[in-house]
């Protein structure tokens, strides 16, 4: 069985004048999550983000007064990584929203 990927978009009710329309949120260790990613098939406790606001260059995308995001996580590849993403899933996601910016 494959897991459904977790996935996360919302509205936020504020607004976030100092986030841009894309940004990377880069953990400690880039190199070494990078090879966790592509060369050993590791989930790692750190994690890069990528985080989309799309309201920040159209308004319409979120109701008056909030924004709206969309948050994805690089992990290793379903089909190579010796992971049992049914249980690693909601493991890995778990974190990410803590990091975000606040």
């Amino acid at each position: 069985m494959v897991a459904e990927p977790v996935r996360a978009s919302s509205w936020v009710p504020r607004l976030f004048p100092d986030i841009p329309h894309h940004m990377i949120l880069f953990g400690p260790r880039y190199r070494g999550l990078r090879d966790d990613i592509y060369t050993t098939g590791v989930l790692a406790e750190d994690f890069a983000l990528y985080l989309h606001h799309p309201s920040a260059s159209d308004a319409s995308l979120a109701p008056p007064g909030h924004s709206s995001f969309y948050a994805l996580a690089p992990v290793p590849h379903l089909g190579d990584a010796p992971l049992d993403w049914a249980v690693e899933g909601t493991r890995a996601w778990l974190p990410a929203p803590r990091s975000l910016p606040r």
